[in-house]
């Protein structure tokens, strides 16, 4: 891996940019190949993982209205699991939303992946029963709130 990953912002609610959505598309169908394209809201920033000039992952972060963000869809390719990028990707979209006013974001994961749960744990998020459970029976849903 050495020097060479970048976590960047390449996404910005305002952005004219399709091409950078159709990369992120490209990764979402390559990572989550039996789930629906996660759906791009005007209220989304992105980011991506590159290594060496190949996108290799990426994030998003939604922003909810009062206050609240959503870790939406994130993801990194298999050859460069393992490494810790996914905590960077949680850590670079809470230090965004608390710039942009977010007090809580809150996020899920299938109760089948818990390398994602416990990389949430890991940056301080709690698992919480919202009341509206928009994942399913199989979804562990977190939250956190913001210093």
């Amino acid at each position: 891996m050495g020097n060479t990953v970048k976590l960047r912002k390449v996404y910005e609610p305002d952005d004219e940019a399709p091409d950078v959505l159709q990369r992120i598309d490209g990764l979402d169908r390559l990572i989550f190949y039996d789930c629906e394209p996660y759906p791009h809201k005007a209220d989304s920033h992105w980011w991506a993982v590159v290594d060496s000039g190949e996108w290799v992952g990426f994030a998003g972060l939604r922003d909810m209205g009062d206050g609240i963000g959503y870790l939406c869809r994130a993801g990194i390719i298999g050859t460069h699991r393992g490494r810790g990028l996914q905590r960077r990707m949680i850590n670079a979209r809470l230090r965004a939303a608390r710039s942009l006013g977010m007090s809580i974001v809150v996020t899920d994961t299938a109760t089948t992946n818990p390398a994602s749960a416990n990389n949430l744990y890991r940056c301080g998020f709690k698992v919480y029963t919202p009341a509206n459970q928009w994942r399913g029976p199989l979804a562990l849903y977190f939250r956190r709130e913001l210093d």
